[in-house]
């Protein structure tokens, strides 16, 4: 007599209805994992220009839901919450406290005068490698040199490919050429400065991809602000407003605002300098140096300082000029607004500046440190309307061209994924959720 067959479920479950459940549990869990992750990392703690750009990007990202993201910090601050209150999961990384310290002078440092710094940095490494690991990332994303200096060890370790951002003037030294080498590669924010570094060491086509930093700005077409700031400053209504905004760091050269502010209000008594940004020194050392000249020049009321101020775009909106003095910038984040605005700028040609500002098309250029030239050219366009509007349209046209963050994202996704993608071909195709568990 032959066995009776046994009937058997079509999974080990009993319940037929739970294997398309599973099915798409599986899939789920597949398509997750496939998607790529980037981990991102920054040293500083506030928002400086470099890390509002960093964080828009992201924030774009983590809308579109195009990589699975992770941020790797070092310390709490205003950066870290900005991060967190987008819903992206963040990784406190352990910093000794030379390190700690030391991370703004890390490209200055004699390290070899400091023999614990290298024990923290290992540690600090290894940390980063275990992050890497754990989260299978694809990708280390570094918003800074500084970062990109501390990481490139733990990188290595972990066999996770490293992109850069090198946010500097065209002033390189030995730690540029050792962040060049320790980065898979490189995104320069100006074209000139990728240039000027090529040259400096040598290479002739330096690696890495030229993308613009961008912005949103979503009130750039509301209405004029200007009767506002004027009651806010108690200005009389022929007041033309000339804003800088930019932090109290040595490198913007407030001394040469001061200087030219002194020719211009000599020549105009209608012109009225608004100083915004915050300073950091101990004390507001720097702040109230600037202040004292401001009163040895007999400016008080003519030079404000407005502090920090959340609303840069509500002052854009009101303003004759945007200026900007700074004798080091990679790429100035509010000359990109300015000129999104539609605000007609005169700044110091260093660095990307002229990419932001052809001169003669959306505002002049004048030489680092020549208060002269600068107080000439600021008169020049407040004492012509018309120019000053044609300005404004060549400026919201340049922004539209170049410098939206759409464009920015797009970009830059373009070249993450090109290194992604042969990463992953290097390694034969993407880890199945099976292997990644056995890891």
């Amino acid at each position: 007599m032959a066995p009776r067959a046994i009937k058997t479920a079509p999974d080990a479950w009993e319940d037929e209805s739970i294997a398309p459940r599973k099915a798409i549990q599986e899939s789920t869990l597949t398509a997750e994992f496939d998607r790529p992750t980037i981990v991102f990392s920054d040293v500083y703690r506030l928002l400086y220009g470099a890390q509002r750009s960093m964080l828009q990007l992201y924030s774009h990202w983590h809308q579109q839901g195009k990589y699975r993201l992770h941020f790797a910090y070092t310390k709490e601050g205003p950066l870290h919450a900005a991060i967190r209150d987008l819903g992206i999961e963040a990784t406190l990384l352990p910093v000794g406290p030379l390190l700690g310290s030391y991370h703004k002078k890390l490209l200055r440092l004699r390290w070899w005068e400091h023999p614990s710094l290298t024990g923290e940095l290992l540690t600090y490494s290894w940390a980063l490698r275990r992050l890497l690991i754990r989260l299978h990332a694809d990708l280390l994303h570094c918003n800074t040199d500084r970062i990109g200096l501390m990481s490139f060890v733990g990188a290595r370790w972990a066999g996770c490919p490293m992109v850069t951002h090198l946010r500097r003037d065209t002033t390189f030294g030995w730690f540029d050429r050792l962040i060049y080498r320790g980065s898979n590669e490189i995104v320069w924010v100006s074209n000139r400065i990728r240039v000027e570094f090529g040259r400096v060491n040598g290479i002739v086509d330096p690696k890495g991809r030229v993308i613009y930093n961008g912005r949103v700005l979503p009130d750039a077409d509301g209405p004029s602000t200007r009767p506002k700031l004027l009651a806010e400053f108690a200005l009389p209504s022929d007041t033309r407003l000339v804003l800088m905004a930019a932090s109290f760091d040595v490198c913007k050269d407030h001394e040469t605002i001061v200087a030219a502010a002194e020719i211009a209000c000599r020549q105009d008594r209608r012109v009225c300098f608004l100083l915004a940004g915050v300073d950091l020194t101990p004390n507001q050392g720097r702040r109230r140096e600037i202040e004292g000249r401001v009163r040895e020049a007999g400016l008080s009321g003519r030079v404000l300082f407005l502090g920090h101020r959340s609303d840069i775009g509500r002052l854009m909106r009101g303003v004759d000029l945007v200026v900007n003095s700074a004798k080091q910038e990679a790429l100035g984040g509010a000359l990109i607004e300015a000129i999104g605005y539609g605000v007609p700028c005169v700044a110091t040609d260093t660095g990307g500046t002229a990419e932001i500002l052809p001169h003669g098309r959306c505002g002049y250029l004048v030489p680092r440190r020549d208060h002269t030239s600068m107080a000439a050219r600021l008169l020049e366009l407040l004492h012509d309307p018309e120019m000053r509007r044609e300005f404004g349209r060549n400026g919201r046209a340049r922004f539209a061209e170049r410098f939206t963050l759409t464009r920015c994202a797009a970009d830059t996704a373009e070249f993450f994924d090109n290194l992604i993608e042969a990463r992953r071909a290097r390694r034969k195709g993407p880890l199945t959720r099976v292997d990644r568990c056995a890891e």
